[in-house]
């Protein structure tokens, strides 16, 4: 099955079953990290770029218009209804943003893409006419879990705060955190947004650490 017949088929499946949940979203409900500018994009894979980035795809495009559109089909990334930017549901890296060039890009990247997420990324890029700049192999298929207890991350405790200095030589403020579990962790980053720079919600848990500072949700 090709990736367009692939997301033929979801999509099938999603309207048969009624998926869309007609919520209202804003930007409170970003749990991902927006790359807004290409600035900001390309810096931050030249950081990166020796390190396992989880799975990715990038491609361009001629117009915003169509990026956008690609985007919105992806079932995790929603438009806020109060700043009209882009958002996702997912805790990953993403963007839309303009080259110095005037070429459009879209990028999810990060290490909660899953298999199902990075297909239908790649499908829907490439059916508003995207271009592969980038991607990576596909991501494993996530491994079964078993329904899990409900998790309002009230068993997430407070370890310590931790201050660097940022090259600016201002002072960054780490709050780190102790949690059971992954859920756990995006619940209780869930329920308490950052809303000023150089302050970093982290959460260790077994599975791994789960951040989040002013531009979103993030995995280490």
């Amino acid at each position: 099955m090709g990736i367009l017949d692939w997301l033929r088929e979801k999509k099938t499946q999603s309207a048969a079953s009624g998926a869309s949940d007609g919520k209202a979203y804003s930007e409170r409900d970003n749990l991902g990290t927006r790359h807004e500018n290409f600035a900001e994009a390309s810096t931050w894979w030249v950081v990166n770029l020796t390190k396992d980035k989880g799975g990715f795809a990038v491609y361009t495009f001629g117009k915003e218009s169509d990026a956008r559109e690609a985007m919105l089909e992806l079932d995790y990334i929603h438009q806020a209804r109060d700043s009209g930017k882009l958002i996702s549901t997912e805790p990953i890296m993403f963007g839309v943003y303009r080259r110095e060039d005037g070429v459009w890009e879209t990028e999810i990247v990060g290490k909660p893409v899953t298999r199902t997420m990075w297909l239908a990324a790649c499908a829907a890029f490439e059916k508003h006419g995207g271009k592969r700049k980038g991607v990576s192999d596909p991501p494993p298929e996530a491994p079964a879990r078993k329904t899990p207890a409900i998790d309002d991350g009230a068993k997430v405790e407070y370890v310590r705060e931790d201050r660097r200095q940022a090259p600016t030589g201002q002072t960054m403020i780490y709050k780190v955190y102790k949690g059971p579990s992954a859920s756990a962790a995006k619940a209780f980053l869930t329920k308490n947004p950052v809303s000023k720079p150089l302050l970093y919600l982290v959460v260790e848990t077994p599975e791994g650490n789960f951040c989040r500072d002013i531009q979103g949700m993030y995995q280490e």
